[in-house]
């Protein structure tokens, strides 16, 4: 069985220390959590021209 863990379980730590702690816990993969203003990676990160993200 393949086990993953989401990144925003370390939400406290830099990135680069939850993948490697993931890494550590021998997980087969990241499950990226993408939150706009509250996780390591948001939604303007990812595709900051898009237009369904612009303001109203």
């Amino acid at each position: 069985m393949k086990l993953s863990c989401a990144d925003f379980t370390f939400s406290l730590l830099p990135h680069e220390d939850v993948l490697a702690l993931i890494r550590l816990l021998g997980l087969d993969g990241v499950d990226l959590g993408v939150f706009s203003g509250r996780s390591h990676w948001t939604p303007e990160m990812i595709l900051p021209t898009s237009h369904w993200l612009r303001s109203a």
